[in-house]
């Protein structure tokens, strides 16, 4: 989910004015026995869900590959997109390498109700603005 939404549900209350989901704040937690995870790349309002069971993956192993032509921005807030003023250094002018580590994931869902979404999750929450 969202963080605005794991936000909005933490601070939900009963009736009473206990705290309804005691074990879930804004970094996630537990929401009606079932782990929640709490993540910026999820869509804002959007809750998701998914069956553990009901989805099979495999992890392939890490390689580790070096190349030596290529450009490269060598700056920690790259442009993007690039514009025509965006510096890169030729890895070949330059006699350098670069190495890159990557992993192929996959995973599939094992039937059709594997997975959900709800969209506007956080417009449903009381306290929330039409």
């Amino acid at each position: 989910m969202h963080s605005d939404v794991a936000a909005k549900i933490a601070t939900l209350h009963t009736a009473g004015g206990a705290t309804a989901f005691p074990q879930m704040s804004a970094q996630g937690g537990v929401l009606v026995g079932t782990e929640a995870v709490v993540s910026d790349a999820v869509p804002f309002g959007m809750l998701l869900l998914t069956g553990a069971n009901a989805v099979a993956g495999v992890a392939e192993p890490v390689v580790v590959d070096m190349f030596s032509q290529g450009m490269l921005q060598g700056s920690d807030a790259p442009d993007s997109p690039q514009v025509g003023t965006s510096s890169f250094e030729s890895l070949w002018q330059l006699n350098e390498v670069a190495i890159t580590a990557g992993r192929y994931y996959a995973t599939r869902k094992l039937r059709d109700s594997a997975a959900g979404a709800i969209s506007n999750a956080s417009g449903w929450l009381p306290g929330s603005s039409p």
